[in-house]
């Protein structure tokens, strides 16, 4: 596995607090084994607000911004929601001959009863991507959470698909995810640029990915209660 910096820390700037808590009824020390573990909680579930992704479509310059969002699920072990937004290349360096295109980003935001069923989730949904994407490395990104992951890859626009001769385009994907104590948040992103361009799609679809990562975690509280 790569190792690779930070997630776009410039774009994610975000602690989490923990709680320290004293014991009042004994002056002996308690136990690290007492106390209690830090652990997420849903604050909000309104995911992917038209504000939220206008401002992200804001940065990336994306035009005619656009999302939908999923009901959150509660099986008693988990919480999840999810939402998906897309938007429109303003960056003409990005156009092709396919006509009018843009990235689309997908975030799922899971809460899980413990850290443990959160560590399994992650660990499944890494190594399966890297399986379906074997020509691709998994790279690890650190940051504010326990660990993460990355990868990315293209595929070519088939010019017999498009019926149109001498397309030098190809779709960009870059998918990843972070877990950290019971909180998953996993991302997909998308977009088609010129050939040339793939590297710079990589860096906005990258973009992308973070500042979903930041609307995510800005829906949850990270907490010691017991």
């Amino acid at each position: 596995m790569v190792v690779v910096g930070r997630w776009r820390p410039r774009l994610l700037a975000v602690a989490a607090a923990v709680v320290v808590v004293v014991a009042c009824s004994s002056d002996s020390p308690v136990p690290e084994d007492s106390q209690p573990s830090p652990m997420y909680e849903v604050t909000c579930d309104a995911l992917c607000s038209q504000s939220a992704v206008d401002a992200i479509g804001t940065q990336l310059s994306l035009a005619d911004v656009v999302r939908r969002t999923g009901d959150p699920v509660d099986d008693g072990n988990k919480w999840i929601t999810w939402c998906v937004m897309s938007g429109l290349w303003k960056d003409e360096r990005f156009a092709t001959r396919l006509g009018e295109a843009g990235p689309t980003g997908g975030v799922s935001l899971e809460v899980y009863a413990d850290a443990e069923s959160a560590l399994r989730r992650y660990e499944v949904t890494r190594d399966r991507r890297q399986e379906l994407v074997p020509q691709s490395p998994v790279t690890r990104v650190d940051g504010w959470w326990d660990e993460g992951w990355r990868i990315q890859w293209y595929d070519p626009v088939d010019d017999a698909s498009t019926e149109r001769g001498g397309v030098d385009a190809e779709v960009i994907l870059v998918y990843g995810g972070i877990r950290h104590h019971n909180l998953v948040i996993l991302v997909d992103t998308r977009g088609t640029v010129p050939g040339p361009m793939r590297d710079e799609g990589y860096e906005v679809l990258s973009d992308l990915g973070d500042l979903l990562i930041e609307e995510a975690r800005r829906h949850v509280t990270l907490s010691t209660s017991a």
